[in-house]
This record gives structure tokens, C-alpha cells and sequence, in this order.
């Protein structure tokens, strides 16, 4: 869990994910994760965050929260994008057509 006290938290489970691996979180677990970039040549490590939330569940929390290493408070980080959906859709169909031609495989 995220806490101002705890430098550290010893997590249950860790797991290194390499390119084009998936992983999803569990209704049964705690929801809260952490992830790293270990490259160290500055490639990026791009991740899509999807959610599915459960039909009688209105609460959303719109939010990643992280530990302000300044102050030890804990902030709430609002995600961004830098393309809708559409358009993002758009751009892997066009990485597809030009890798695999228009087979859908």
C-alpha cells in the first residue's frame, strides 16, 4: 500500500515483463501496483491502462496516486494521453496493414 511511512513496501509478488507481454489485475486483489522502466539505454516503456469496472460500480477513481519524494505527501496524478482512442486505434491499424498487410491473421 501506498504510505508516507513506509520507504519501502515489501510487495508479495514482483514479475519482470518484457515487450508484447500482458498482464491484468484481479478483482480479488488489492488493485495497487508499481511500475518500473529498468531500461537504461532511455528506451521508453509505453502501457496501456484499461479498466472494466463492474456494472452497479459508479465510483471511478480518476487517478494514479504517487509519493511526492519532496515532501512525502501523497498526490494524486491525473493521466493524459497524447491521442484519443480513435486516433490511436487508427495508427495501429495502419502499423498492422504495413507489417502484416490487411490480414486480420
Amino acid at each position: 500500500m501506498l504510505s508516507k511511512f513506509h520507504d519501502e513496501p515489501v510487495p508479495f509478488a514482483t514479475q519482470v515483463f518484457k515487450q508484447d507481454e500482458v498482464t491484468w489485475l484481479s478483482p480479488g486483489l488489492n488493485q495497487i501496483h508499481q511500475l518500473k522502466n529498468q531500461a537504461n539505454d532511455g528506451r521508453a516503456c509505453i502501457t496501456i491502462q484499461c479498466y472494466q469496472y463492474s456494472h452497479d460500480n459508479t465510483q471511478h477513481y480518476e487517478y494514479f496516486d504517487y509519493l511526492n519524494p519532496e515532501n512525502r505527501t501523497i498526490e494524486q496524478f491525473t493521466p493524459n494521453s497524447d491521442m484519443g482512442f480513435l486516433e490511436f486505434k487508427a495508427c495501429m491499424w495502419q502499423e498492422w496493414r504495413e507489417r502484416h498487410g490487411s490480414e486480420l491473421g
